[in-house]
């Protein structure tokens, strides 16, 4: 019976149908995906929960405890961090933008902020959301949505390409715009300098409007409301037999999406099928995590993890021999 009992656990920590359950306390909700991912286990349910002593959107405790020994395919419930509670959201409505930015408590953050034609005076809180005394939790934001006058101006977009990203935001701060970087990875670029625009130069403006731009970050220059942009380039593996493929992509909350196939394509019952060493690319920009799941034939094959401006960390879940391993691509 000892020696059975030994056997049994042996197969049990070493592989198998059974697997160690790590620990992924105090990790991201998004790492935390990953490192389950690694040994064949799923995340489950989260809880939330309010905590003043882990960050946000990471895990506080988990059940399964950390080394047991469960079957390979089942679920770990993690409680995830709400961040630390706080009273209530603050009266913004009525009130200057300058005056609320330059009164927010430890805690507050402002989030999104959107301007339309109002009887208000210019930059005047009108609305808000969560509204006036819902309870908040720290750090998360409040948006807001701001008078920009009776008049509309009309602008024309500048060029910014080629500009210091400072340059450019000193042209584009008077116009009232809403500027988002998207940070890629190019070694031949110049870093903190505009490599491309959108709107193109010549476009018709208003204010309020998004305008987005690519730069090589070279870490000194600080990018608020920015994007990490990336390219996965997955080659279909196999010899003669299309493959069905789906990508699921989770952000660093824990929310997960399939992007390919397409939403149309997923609510009308399609499912694709590509040709074997068929390079699939798929375009993505993230804020601080992504992991990218590909799954082959209802399979997971291969897992890419990002975080900040970090490279890659690539797992390949089918049996190498023969098969080509999905390369990252910025």
């Amino acid at each position: 019976m000892a020696g059975a009992g030994l056997y049994v656990f042996n197969s049990a920590v070493t592989g198998g149908e059974y697997v160690t359950v790590p620990n992924i306390t105090q990790l991201s909700v998004t790492q935390a995906s990953f490192e389950l991912g690694k040994v064949g286990l799923e995340m489950g349910k989260q809880t939330p929960m309010f905590s003043d002593q882990v960050p946000p959107y990471h895990v506080i405790s988990q059940r399964p405890e950390p080394g047991a020994v469960v079957r390979a395919g089942r679920e770990v419930f993690p409680t995830v961090s709400q961040g630390a509670e706080i009273a209530s959201a603050p009266e913004y409505v009525g009130k200057a933008l300058k005056d609320v930015e330059g009164a927010l408590t430890p805690g507050m953050r402002l989030g999104n902020k959107a301007w339309i034609r109002h009887s208000a005076p210019r930059d005047q809180v009108i609305a808000q959301d969560p509204p006036a005394g819902r309870p908040l939790r720290a750090g998360e934001p409040v948006h807001l949505l701001l008078s920009k006058g009776t008049t509309q101006n009309v602008l024309t977009m500048p060029s910014i390409v080629g500009l210091s990203v400072e340059d450019a935001m000193a042209l584009l701060a008077p116009m009232g715009v809403q500027v988002l970087a998207n940070r890629i990875d190019n070694p031949n670029a110049e870093p903190n300098r505009v490599l491309a625009q959108t709107p193109a130069p010549g476009t018709l403006l208003q204010e309020g409007q998004s305008v987005t731009y690519e730069v090589r970050t070279s870490g000194e220059t600080v990018l608020p409301n920015s994007m990490r942009k990336v390219e996965v380039v997955y080659t279909v593996p196999g010899e003669w037999t299309p493959r069905e493929v789906r990508i699921d992509v989770i952000d660093r909350r824990g929310t997960r999406q399939t992007v390919l196939p397409s939403q149309e394509q997923y609510n009308a019952g399609e499912r694709p099928k590509y040709e074997p060493n068929t390079r699939l690319r798929l375009p993505l920009s993230f804020n601080e995590e992504l992991t990218v799941e590909v799954y082959v034939d209802g399979q997971r094959a291969c897992t890419y993890y990002y975080e900040g401006d970090n490279p890659p960390v690539i797992t390949n879940h089918l049996d190498p021999k023969g098969q080509e391993e999905g390369v990252a691509q910025t």
